[in-house]
């Protein structure tokens, strides 16, 4: 192999090296005969050396540049890789501004801190040889933008640094960099590119400023006027023409057109001699002004004879005379009026009046003012001043046609009204001097009684003569004022003079003067008299004399009724109205009783409605008996005593009455749903007075019917007076004998056990049934779903009573409750026997007359002639052969 090498035949050694075992010289002979392929293939298939062999690496970087040369790429980049040298094949791809493979190979084989160097490192050398692209490329690569930045400011290459910038940096960084530049470029007097970068920086001012301090006025008006507008190039202009000259100020305003505003401009500046010399070259028609604006400055500060030279001059002398007359310079206000405004000597003269009266020279404000032909301002001044005695004096000298209204305001001004009323009626003015005199009260005239009378039937007489449209007004004050003053006498003479006789008359009775009064009214008309007679009576009553009221019984009985149920004297009351006939005995009773019903006095209410019945004609006492039913009905079955009848019967008569004459349904549904309780409890007591077993067991049906009225009466006492009606008929507590009636039994379990049901659900806060379990009442018509109270009605030891029993009966093993069943004829169905209309059913029955059960067609039955309700005939044989009446 080393001979066929000698002899320049190196790829004829390959082999040769080969087989002594010599793979290094292999390798070195195919690199050197170019035979890339067979190289590499000995590398790998001989494994010369490992992978970590310095000479290896070396083989591989050989072949990796030939790959390079060759172009072709990818297999120059393995073998870099291989060769451990991957910075080699990062600046491959770099000198070829492959940047994204570059950033592929430095990404997969080196670390973070080994790419970002090396990127770096070859931005730099880019960035020397002036490829700024590349460089970028790689900075922006590598996450270092602001590197590449830095490399454009470096190479003043403007336009690619804010771009860089507006890429990776919000719009106030990149406005921030456009200043920055423009400031650098200011400094190198590139103020052009300067302005571009301001403007887009959007600080267009600074551009106004450096074009400004350069002296390139022309430049600053175009910057202002492009992007400023016509404000701001006359910010501009001005601000020029104050450093400048007076001709050449004038010139450049000239020129854009702004000689008013500068002039304006420079006396906001107080520069008076700039702005004259500019309204002078300019625009003379705005000397006056300049004079008037300097005038004004002189004023404010002082110098009022500067002020006053340059007020003649602005042609405003009366200016000039109100400063020295606001000053009270009265002698130079005279002395400029006297010169140049003739005119304005009244009005410094009437100052000058002004000022001494207020200083109270009152005289000598006077002659000043009448010298100065004000004779006007003079008697403002002596009004305001509240000198009407001496604005009086001036208007009948001077304005005779004022002097009434001026009468009328010192009228109005005095504090006296009596006075004030004598001096409008002097005047002739006497609807005003009766309202002053009608305006006197005991404050305003310290308590002179006999001078207020005086001055109020002096209004009286005045309207009587001159103002007869407001006598009547007049006479109303008048005489209530008279009467607080007690002087009766005096108002009733005033009527009586004015012709209103009753008025007078009524005057004398409220102040209890009657003789008086009986003697004007027998003068005018037996009418009157009887009136007197009259109002003597209710003066009587209105005492709250009791022996009056009572002397009244005999002379008037229907004064003395009213006067008896005004005091509530309802015993005396009745005694009247009995004697007045029926009829009105009937409606005081009816007044009597709903007293007796807010004092809870319901057995005298039953007394009154057994003595006098009920009124049937006044339908405003229907409600009356009503109540008086349902509360007789709240206190049963034992808290009331007395014979209910008299009222179930009225109650009837009532309800029987209110259909015939076309009262509300609601009204009489309700009156009628109350009677028909009230018919249950008063039944019952007269069944269980009789002690018949058989009586009794009917009042036991019949108070079972109860729970169907749970919407009229509270539901706690419908359950409860049900359940004890029976449990008193077993276990009698009044020496009556217990009834054997196992439905009695049943009523009273049942019906108890619901009404601890409602208790403890009111306990609760519960509004209504809803959540009751109704096994016990599924064959019932009874309502489920209804109101409970919101406050017991039972009292705790009768509650308790009906638990502890319900409880007892509980404990008995032997012992089951249920309401009594029968087949109802129409469905077939097992319903509760006191069912009106069966569950499921459309149908109602009547209800039996005597024990409130359903009239079965199946049984022996009858109909009342009175009443025309239907009964069972077994019971109703039984009911009237022991009452001998119709139940109802």
């Amino acid at each position: 192999g080393d001979w066929l090498v000698d002899q320049k035949q190196v790829d004829q050694a390959i082999n040769h090296y080969i087989e002594a075992n010599q793979h290094g010289k292999a390798i070195e002979a195919a690199i050197e005969s170019r035979q890339w392929a067979k190289a590499i293939a000995i590398i790998e298939k001989q494994n010369v050396g490992g992978s970590d062999d310095d000479a290896v690496k070396g083989y591989y970087r050989q072949i990796a540049t030939h790959f390079e040369g060759a172009m072709q790429l990818p297999e120059a980049e393995k073998y870099y890789v291989k060769g451990g040298a991957v910075n080699d094949a990062v600046e491959m791809y770099s000198r070829r501004g492959m940047t994204d493979h570059m950033y592929r190979v430095a990404q997969r084989f080196l670390s973070q801190e080994e790419m970002l160097k090396l990127f770096v490192a070859q931005a730099k050398q880019l960035e020397a040889k002036g490829d700024y692209h590349g460089a970028e490329q790689i900075y922006i690569k590598v996450n270092e933008p602001d590197k590449a930045i830095v490399m454009y400011k470096k190479a003043r290459d403007w336009a690619n640094m804010i771009r860089v910038v507006q890429a990776f940096h919000p719009e106030n960084i990149v406005n921030k960099t456009r200043l920055n530049i423009a400031g650098n470029l200011e400094k190198e007097k590139n103020y052009k590119q300067a302005e571009q970068y301001f403007v887009a920086g959007k600080d267009w001012n600074r551009a106004v400023n450096m074009y400004r301090e350069a002296g390139m006025w022309d430049d600053v008006v175009r910057v202002a006027k492009v992007n400023g507008g016509p404000v701001a190039v006359k910010n501009v202009v001005l601000s020029r023409v104050m450093a400048t000259d007076a001709q050449e100020g004038a010139q450049l305003l000239q020129r854009f057109s702004l000689v008013e505003a500068g002039i304006d401009a420079a006396l906001e500046s107080q520069k008076f001699e700039l702005a004259l010399q500019w309204a002078q070259i300019a625009m003379p028609q705005k000397l006056p002004y300049v004079f008037l604006k300097n005038a004004m400055h002189w004023e404010d500060q002082g110098e009022f004879r500067m002020a006053e030279d340059s007020f003649v001059k602005a042609g405003k002398p009366r200016e000039a005379i109100d400063m020295y007359v606001h000053q009270h310079d009265f002698d130079a206000a005279m002395r400029v009026a006297e010169a140049h405004d003739p005119a304005g000597i009244p009005i410094v003269g009437t100052a000058q009046g002004r000022v001494a009266f207020q200083a109270g020279n009152f005289k000598e404000a006077e002659a000043i003012l009448l010298r100065s032909n004000a004779p006007e301002t003079l008697l403002k001044l002596f009004q305001d001043a509240r000198m009407l005695n001496d604005a009086l004096r001036i208007a009948r000298e001077y304005f005779p046609d004022r002097v009434q209204d001026i009468t009328k305001g010192v009228a109005g001004h005095t504090a006296d009204p009596i006075k004030a009323g004598q001096m409008l009626e002097e005047n002739g003015d006497y609807v005003l001097a009766i309202d002053r005199y009608l305006e006197a009260t005991m404050q305003t005239n310290n308590g002179d009684v006999q001078a207020l009378v005086g001055a109020w039937t002096r209004a009286v007489k005045l309207a009587q003569t001159h103002a007869r449209h407001s006598i009547k007004d007049t006479l109303r004050v008048a005489v209530q004022k008279l009467m607080e003053a007690k002087h009766v006498d005096v108002a009733a003479r005033c009527l009586e003079e004015c012709e209103d006789y009753k008025g007078a008359i009524t005057v004398y009775c409220r102040g209890e003067m009657f003789d008086e009064a009986e003697a004007l009214a027998s003068r005018i008309s037996p009418e009157l008299v009887e009136y007197v007679k009259r109002e003597k009576i209710n003066f009587t009553m209105a005492k709250g004399n009791a022996q009056a009221r009572e002397n009244l019984d005999e002379v008037d009985s229907e004064v003395a009724l009213k006067a008896h149920i005004q005091h509530g004297e309802w015993e005396k009351a009745m005694k009247v109205a009995r004697s007045m006939g029926e009829d009105t005995a009937r409606v005081t009773a009816a007044q009597y009783i709903g007293a007796l019903i807010k004092q809870s006095d319901l057995s005298k209410a039953l007394e009154l409605v057994a003595r006098d019945g009920v009124e049937l004609h006044d339908f405003r006492y229907y409600g009356t008996f009503t109540q008086l039913a349902r509360a007789v009905v709240m206190a049963m079955p034992h808290g009331v005593e007395g014979d209910l009848m008299p009222l179930h019967d009225g109650l009837y008569a009532i309800v029987d009455n209110m259909k015939r004459t076309g009262q509300p349904d609601e009204e009489v549904q309700r009156s009628e749903a109350v009677l028909q309780v009230l018919h249950v409890y008063a039944t019952a007591r007269r069944l269980n007075a009789t002690k018949q077993s058989d009586l009794r067991e009917q009042a036991v049906w019949l108070m079972a019917s109860l729970p169907r009225y749970v919407e009229v009466i509270p539901a706690d006492k419908a359950y409860f007076d049900a359940g004890m009606a029976a449990l008193r008929a077993i276990e009698p507590n009044d020496g009556q004998e217990p009834l054997q009636m196992r439905e009695a039994v049943d009523f009273a379990y049942i019906f108890l056990n619901r009404f601890t049901d409602i208790a403890d659900a009111i306990d609760d806060g519960e509004p209504t049934s809803e959540a009751f379990e109704n096994l016990d009442f599924t064959m019932t018509d009874y309502p489920m779903i209804y109101q409970l109270p919101e406050q017991p009605t039972i009292s705790e030891d009768d509650g308790a009573e009906a638990r502890d029993w319900v409880l007892a009966k509980a404990s008995e093993t032997s012992f089951a409750a249920a309401l009594p069943t029968m087949q109802d004829l129409r469905s077939g169905q097992q319903v509760y026997v006191g069912a009106l209309q069966p569950p499921g059913s459309s149908e109602k029955y009547e209800a039996c007359a005597v024990t409130g059960l359903p009239v079965l067609p199946s049984r022996p039955k009858l109909r009342c002639k009175n009443c025309n309700r239907a009964a069972q005939q077994d019971s109703w044989n039984r009911f009237v052969g022991a009452f001998k009446q119709c139940p109802w």
